[in-house]
């Protein structure tokens, strides 16, 4: 069969990371994320004898017309929509124009907002078919099998799906146990060109060394769509994939795509391990939490060719950290981080301005904590109650939410509103924040010589993209 996988185009052609539970316009430096879910589709599909396209439409500029015009041109008997919170109005406007044209066409949707309101999402869209919740592997792989056998798929286990005019949900599937039969993703279906790490701008590609997450983020979202238990998948198996893409496509950077990397260090050895021996001057980046982490494994990780790591900070405030159900100590929060520049690591801090229980007073702390962390870079966002997260019901019980539309729920959107917390003064600490942080003068030497010496004219794109967050010109 013809399949297509796709990253539908946005209203505005904005960038957009969809993976899991990233679902953003563009981080700080407008970077996105190579499309690991599709090319890990691609792959499967591929080797089960099907002709397979991607489409990553934000970043290959493609727009509505040119991509129903690609439609017809491949004319699909399944077509896989992975869509996101801030663009579902937009993406769900897709399969009425596909069945337009192809009314035999199997339409499906991934993604952690599907499989967080299937229900809701079916009843919206009514030429959308199928909702798969969950990983979408093993569904999709079944699904096409039953749509080449022409047998019913309205059973099939991971979905939810249209009979007689109602939504059914199935029952759940199974996580996938062994990690190490997925496929290395088909790469060679998007334009591995376009995708390149902020600051250094080499090309880069992501490798997944486990899925889950075991701990309790109110703000996450990724126990809906991995689950709560992590699975790991061996270290012989992820380095031979990181070789083999190096091999294959010459890519030798690396962006680690698993919730917490450091979690389960007999993994992290082995797998620096397997890096330090086999020698082919790989780069790497990952995150982590900042207790799971301790200076001999930092330094490993170092040797084995990772640069930098991210943590999870979110709050400078103690309480806070508590009542989100992060759970981690702001002493470890310093132990970690000064660990990491011990190691010869870069670190990067990532902070979530509007959680609840926050004040301006303790906004104000956030730019603080960064500036005496010595931080190399920071990544200041919003709190947003994504569906699947434990905060989006209480932000709806609570009635903090300030647009209902979901093109609001963005991380560079501030969309909650406490009564004693207004929006307003969170999107004035945020760029403060901003502000404080980045134009320190040792800062902007900083980023100035890094970034003129490797990306040249592009440096003045992404000083701008920090001035008009920080407030300082008009967006």
């Amino acid at each position: 069969m013809n399949i297509l996988l796709a990253n539908p185009p946005t209203k505005s052609g904005t960038l957009m990371t969809r993976e899991g539970r990233c679902e953003q316009s563009g981080d700080l430096w407008g970077t996105v994320w190579p499309p690991l879910s599709l090319c890990t589709l691609g792959a499967l599909f591929e080797r089960n004898g099907h002709a397979v396209r991607v489409l990553d439409c934000p970043i290959e500029g493609i727009g509505q017309i040119e991509f129903v015009s690609i439609i017809e041109s491949i004319r699909p008997q399944i077509v896989v929509l992975n869509v996101s919170t801030p663009t579902i109005e937009y993406d769900l406007s897709f399969p009425a124009l596909i069945k337009k044209r192809f009314s035999d066409c199997c339409i499906c949707a991934i993604g952690v907002h599907v499989s967080s309101l299937p229900h809701d999402v079916l009843s919206e869209c009514s030429c959308l078919d199928v909702v798969i919740v969950g990983e979408p592997e093993e569904t999709l792989m079944e699904l096409a099998q039953r749509i080449a056998e022409e047998s019913s798929f309205d059973d099939l286990l991971g979905t939810a799906v249209r009979k007689a005019n109602e939504v059914i949900s199935n029952p759940p599937r199974p996580f996938i146990t062994n990690l190490d039969c997925l496929p290395v993703p088909a790469w060679h279906l998007v334009d591995i060109n376009k995708y390149r790490m902020p600051m250094s701008e080499k090309m880069f590609l992501m490798v997944a060394s486990g899925r889950g997450c075991p701990f309790e983020c109110s703000f996450c979202v990724a126990k809906t769509y991995y689950g709560s238990k992590m699975r790991l998948r061996s270290p012989e198996s992820v380095v031979s994939e990181m070789f083999e893409v190096q091999r294959r496509f010459g890519v030798s950077d690396f962006l680690f795509w698993t919730e917490t990397f450091t979690l389960h260090n007999k993994q992290v050895n082995g797998i620096c391990d397997l890096l330090i021996e086999g020698n082919k001057g790989i780069r790497w980046v990952c995150n982590s939490r900042v207790d799971t982490i301790n200076l001999a494994i930092l330094k490993k990780m170092k040797q084995a060719g990772c640069w930098m790591v991210s943590f999870g900070i979110e709050s400078a405030n103690q309480d806070v950290l508590n009542r989100v159900g992060k759970n981690i100590e702001i002493d470890a929060i310093y132990r970690s981080v000064y660990a990491a520049k011990e190691a010869g690591l870069q670190v990067t801090g990532h902070f979530t301005f509007g959680l609840p229980g926050e004040t301006e007073k303790s906004l104000k702390e956030i730019p603080r904590l960064a500036v005496a962390l010595n931080l190399d870079y920071a990544q200041f966002y919003y709190a947003v109650p994504f569906p699947g997260s434990s905060l989006y019901g209480e932000a709806i019980a609570e009635g903090w939410i300030k647009e209902s539309s979901w093109k609001y729920f963005d991380q560079t959107i501030a969309n909650l509103e406490y009564p004693m917390l207004s929006n307003e003064v969170i999107k004035k600490e945020r760029q403060r924040a901003i502000r404080i942080f980045y134009l320190r003068p040792k800062q902007i030497i900083k980023i100035l010589s890094t970034l003129y010496s490797a990306t040249g004219i592009r440096s003045l794109k992404i000083i701008k993209r920090l001035a008009n967050l920080s407030g300082l010109v008009p967006k």
